[in-house]
This record gives structure tokens, C-alpha cells and sequence, in this order.
């Protein structure tokens, strides 16, 4: 039931738009090439976000392969188990990308400390989403199956290795 389940398709298309709403936000948070603090967009955050965006589209190719699979009429095994790993700490760089894009403040949730209208929310980028993904992130590492089993599946499964 799981490899189904695993073919990441809705995960590789939230995350394609997660990664073009970051690029954006950083286009319109330095939107004259600087941050807020004045410091000019580094070209290793840039480089960052090319990557992330890559890796997105990636993502979304190996989810298309997967329901190719299904389609067919075809049981993905490995296949599912290798797009959940990749789709699941491709999220994890996302979110660890967008905490670093905005700074210091990228860690406050919106409306921190019961403050609708407070400092936390005034001054949580993006109405406190990256700080708000970046915790739930870990879990998609868990669900679905942890890393480590969905490994173990691409081992023996896939490449066909003994068990231990």
C-alpha cells in the first residue's frame, strides 16, 4: 500500500511552488539586491536556490517515472521507496534554505507568544512560514516510512542486496 502512497507527486509539486515562493520572496524582501539589514544577496544564497530549484524539478521527474509505473498497471517498489527518500530530505533542504534566506527572524512563527498583531508576528517573515515548515519538515523524513526502511528497500528490492 505504501508504494503507492510513496510516489511523492502532490509532495514534488508543493515543493517546486515552495521553492518559486522563496525565490520570490527573496526577489521582493531584496528586491533592490540588498536584504532589509542593507547586505547584498550573497551569490551563495543564489547558487542555493538554483540548486533547490533543480532538485525540485527533479523530484518532480522521479514522481512522473513512479506513476509511468502505475499507469502500466505496475506495483512501483523501489522505485516509490527512492522517490520518498529524495522527495523527503529534498523538503528538509528547502526549509533549511528559506531559515537561512531570512535570518535571524526566519525562526519566528506567526503570532509567537499569543500576539496577533505583535512584534513576533511584525517581524516574522512570510507571516511566520518558514519557521512554520521547518518544523514540519522532519516528520516527512518519518511518515510513509522512516529513511532508513525505505533504504533497506531500495537495497534488497532494488539492487537486489542480502538482508543482514
Amino acid at each position: 500500500t505504501l508504494d503507492f502512497e510513496r510516489s511523492s507527486i502532490g509532495t514534488s509539486i508543493a515543493q517546486n511552488q515552495s521553492v518559486e515562493d522563496l525565490v520570490q520572496w527573496v526577489k521582493d524582501a531584496r528586491g533592490n539586491g540588498k536584504s532589509a539589514t542593507g547586505n547584498v544577496v550573497s551569490a551563495t544564497m543564489r547558487l542555493e536556490l538554483a540548486e533547490r530549484s533543480v532538485e525540485a524539478l527533479t523530484a518532480r521527474l522521479m514522481s512522473y517515472q513512479v506513476i509511468s509505473l502505475q499507469n502500466r498497471g505496475l506495483v512501483p517498489n523501489h522505485e516509490a521507496s527512492a522517490v520518498k527518500i529524495y522527495a523527503a530530505e529534498l523538503n528538509q533542504r528547502i526549509q533549511d534554505t528559506a531559515i537561512r534566506a531570512a535570518g535571524m527572524f526566519g525562526q519566528l512563527l506567526r503570532g509567537e507568544r499569543g500576539e496577533a498583531d505583535g512584534a513576533a508576528t511584525r517581524w516574522a517573515p512570510n507571516k511566520g512560514k518558514f519557521a512554520k515548515t521547518y518544523l514540519q519538515a522532519v516528520a516527512s523524513t518519518i511518515a510513509g516510512g522512516t529513511s532508513e526502511i525505505n533504504r533497506n528497500i531500495i537495497a534488497t528490492r532494488g539492487l537486489g542486496l542480502p538482508r543482514d
